[in-house]
């Protein structure tokens, strides 16, 4: 028996959204490639060096959306992922983490290895290979790794996530269990830099907007 995990409902529900697409006349809208999304991790670096000038060194970290349970069942929440890291990587996988060097643009995707019970009720784990060819990221490896990955980068500084959503004043807070090092935290400089970045749209972000009719 193989229940369906909360991704694989997550992707269905993505493919039919009432209100956005009339489903008789639309093709099927492709997924940003990884070429289009190394373009926009790149677009990213280049506002990111301008707007805090020291920043060489550093590395951009942000963690994807955990899967959740409903109230005090076993039963899965449908699956959201964070919506910066989906726009940085095109991942839709529950418990991944992306570092971005900033020197480079350098890319390292990193999956949880849920074992092989977890293969067992909820079906094949996304392969890594397969998460490197969709996000164009140049290292694919285990989250296990993040303290031994990021000593081996040896950043000045890590830049996390946080910030406060301008419409709905929500406040989306810095992880804190990123592992300690020699390398300074700053969780003030990258909100902002990702905000500006998804309003202006490269060609292919405008080409999905165009299919799915938004305005």
């Amino acid at each position: 028996l193989v229940l369906p995990h909360s991704r694989t409902m997550a992707a269905a529900a993505t493919t039919s959204v009432p209100g956005t697409v009339v489903q008789s006349e639309a093709a099927p809208v492709p997924p940003m490639s990884a070429a289009d999304l190394q373009a926009i991790r790149q677009k990213v670096v280049t506002m990111f060096k301008a707007a805090v000038p020291d920043c060489a060194g550093g590395v951009i970290l942000i963690k994807g959306a955990e899967d959740t349970a409903r109230s005090n069942t076993d039963v899965e929440a449908l699956l959201r992922q964070e919506s910066f890291f989906l726009y940085l990587t095109g991942q839709n996988e529950p418990g991944l983490i992306v570092l971005i060097e900033v020197d480079t643009g350098k890319t390292t995707l990193m999956y949880p290895d849920l074992g092989f019970t977890w293969v067992i009720w909820c079906g094949p784990q996304k392969p890594a290979e397969e998460m490197a060819a969709e996000s164009g990221a140049e290292v694919v490896t285990t989250t296990d790794k993040l303290e031994e990955v990021l000593t081996a980068m040896a950043p000045k500084t890590v830049y996390l996530l946080e910030g406060v959503n301008t419409c709905s004043k929500a406040k989306y807070e810095a992880p804190t269990d990123i592992p300690a090092g020699s390398w300074s935290i700053n969780t003030t400089d990258l909100h902002p830099v990702l905000v500006e970045a998804r309003v202006t749209k490269t060609p292919a972000e405008a080409a999905i907007m165009r299919g799915t009719n938004i305005s």
